[in-house]
C-alpha cells in the first residue's frame, strides 16, 4: 500500500497525504461542487447508512451493548469513541476524538461530511434496534474534537 501520495498545487509545491485521505476529500470536493448542500449531506447521510451495516446489532441487549459494538468500529477505523448516556427525553451521544479535518481537504467539506455520515449512522443502528420513525437524531453539538448528538423526540 502507498502510504503517501504528492498532490501538486497550483504553486507547484508538494504536499503529502494519505492516499485514502486524498481520494475521500476528492469525491467530497466533487460532490459538494455539483450538488446542492442537502443532496451532499444526503450522499454522506447514505454513507452512513451503510457504514452502520458493518456492525452486528442483531443481539444488543442494553446502551452498553450498543455503546460496545459501535466503538469497536471506531477503534478500528481511529475515529474516536462514543458514550451513550440514557436521559428522560432520549439518548445522548457523546462522539470524542473525530478523525481530525484532513490536510488535503482544502474546501472544507470534512466537517459537513462526517456530520451527516456519523449522524445517519447513530440513528440507523437505532431504527435497527427498534426506534420508531417518530425518533430521530439530530445533532446539539460539533466541534473539531466532539460531536455531541441526541437521539429521541
Amino acid at each position: 500500500m502507498i502510504e503517501d501520495m504528492a498532490k501538486f498545487t497550483s504553486s507547484g509545491a508538494v504536499a503529502r497525504a494519505d492516499d485514502l485521505e486524498l481520494l475521500v476529500s476528492l469525491i467530497a470536493a466533487e460532490i459538494f461542487e455539483t450538488a446542492s448542500p442537502e443532496q451532499a449531506a444526503g450522499f454522506f447521510a447514505a454513507i452512513g447508512r451503510r457504514l452502520a451495516t458493518m456492525v452486528v446489532m442483531d443481539d444488543v441487549r442494553d446502551l452498553t451493548d450498543m455503546e460496545t459494538r459501535a466503538n469497536m468500529l471506531w477503534r478500528a477505523m481511529d475515529w474516536g469513541e462514543v458514550r451513550m448516556e440514557a436521559r428522560e427525553d432520549g439518548i445522548l451521544l457523546r462522539h470524542r476524538g473525530l478523525p481530525r479535518g484532513w490536510n488535503s481537504d482544502v474546501n472544507g467539506h470534512w466537517p459537513t461530511a462526517l456530520r451527516a455520515l456519523l449522524t445517519s449512522c447513530y440513528h440507523s443502528w437505532f431504527l435497527g434496534l427498534g426506534s420508531g420513525d417518530e425518533l430521530q437524531t439530530r445533532l446539539l453539538h460539533a466541534s473539531d474534537e466532539e460531536l455531541e448528538l441526541h437521539h429521541g423526540i
